[in-house]
């Protein structure tokens, strides 16, 4: 009988937490694990993308701190060897059932946020947040974070409490580039060389105001784009700002597009504008296409991804006139396109499943029952 896996999520949707989870889960599965799915809501624009995976339970929670008691009867009856709750409140909310002792099952969390940065940006909430964190995270078996920075931070956290942490790098498949659809034709159509390229949820977190001021000190008197791929609840904001920075249509907003490698590709420049940043997938995904890479030297993982500026240029947060400076810097300078995508392969998807297994230690059992 195989291994059952069950991950407990919010709401499929689009984020770095959710696509790192269907990778790591989809190799899972053809490596012989029963993989399934626990999530609060429904109605997710990778439901079906999961569903593929293993079966989906929805518990029709309104909120994730409401989902606790058909949690606790969906672990029951599901019966999975280990439960991992995926991100902040479902860890909070999975521990609590089992601190109450409605969960029995082994409870790995999976975090995937730097814990101090995310809840000193939440004011009073997160002062409320960061005591459940503490009262709470001990309760697991084991909290996984996704860089080793993101681990010390949630051990930091926590302490006076012990918690048992560990951490595995976030699973990045190599891009794929397809065939161009209109619009991404029609995109493409707009950009004048150089190309500077960004992808992210447009959210304060990704701190693309910074950016786009730093592109307006880079491209004065010249020529050039800006690609900004990714949507989110800051667009309209960063739409008037270009405007405001007198940018006109050297700024470029994609959008959310079905695979971002196709536009990634066009770029000349990767850069990261994060104030935080717990993994960084977008940065390994433009890596894995050789592009040079500018990234701020936020807590906590640019600084590993990039092995401390190795394989790109570290920036201060917020400071445009460094990213701009670095930015000219990064075009001007000669590539090696063979070792930025070697150094993208250290965070291939069998390398985070191998890592993951051992850190929530199945891989061996799984080995033994085969």
């Amino acid at each position: 009988m195989s291994t059952r896996l069950a991950f407990y999520m919010p709401y499929l949707a689009v984020g770095g937490a959710e696509k790192s989870t269907l990778w790591l889960t989809q190799e899972l599965k053809q490596r012989g694990y029963d993989v399934r799915f626990i999530v609060d809501r429904r109605g997710g624009p990778l439901d079906d993308a999961f569903a593929e995976v293993g079966p989906v339970r929805y518990l029709d929670a309104p909120r994730t701190a409401l989902a606790g008691p058909a949690l606790a009867k969906a672990v029951k009856e599901e019966a999975p060897d280990q439960l991992i709750a995926v991100m902040t409140h479902n860890i909070l909310t999975a521990a609590l059932m089992k601190r109450v002792g409605l969960i029995r099952t082994p409870l790995i969390g999976w975090e995937h946020a730097v814990l101090s940065s995310m809840r000193a940006a939440r004011g009073v909430r997160g002062k409320v947040e960061t005591k459940l964190i503490r009262a709470l995270y001990l309760v697991c078996d084991k909290i996984i974070c996704v860089s080793k920075g993101a681990a010390d931070d949630a051990v930091a956290l926590c302490a006076p409490n012990r918690i048992n942490a560990a951490f595995v790098y976030n699973a990045v498949p190599p891009p794929k580039i397809g065939p161009l659809s209109a619009s991404e034709q029609a995109l493409i159509a707009r950009i004048k060389a150089p190309c500077i390229v960004s992808l992210g949820r447009l959210n304060a977190a990704k701190d693309f105001k910074t950016l786009m001021r730093a592109f307006q000190y880079f491209s004065r008197g010249s020529a050039g784009t800006l690609l900004l791929i990714g949507d989110g609840e800051e667009r309209p904001a960063l739409e008037a700002a270009a405007t405001g920075f007198g940018l006109g249509d050297k700024v470029v907003f994609a959008g959310q597009v079905e695979n971002p490698a196709n536009l990634l590709a066009k770029g000349d420049l990767f850069v990261s504008s994060s104030i935080t940043e717990s993994f960084g997938i977008a940065i390994v995904e433009a890596m894995a296409l050789g592009l040079p890479i500018v990234a701020t030297d936020c807590p906590t993982a640019p600084r590993e991804v990039l092995a401390d500026g190795r394989y790109g240029a570290l920036v201060p947060v917020g400071d445009a006139m460094a990213m701009a400076k670095a930015m000219r810097e990064a075009l001007d300078a000669k590539h090696d396109k063979d070792a930025l995508q070697a150094r993208a392969q250290d965070f291939s998807v069998s390398a985070a499943a191998d890592a993951f297994l051992a850190a929530i230690e199945l891989a061996d059992k799984q080995r033994a029952a085969a």
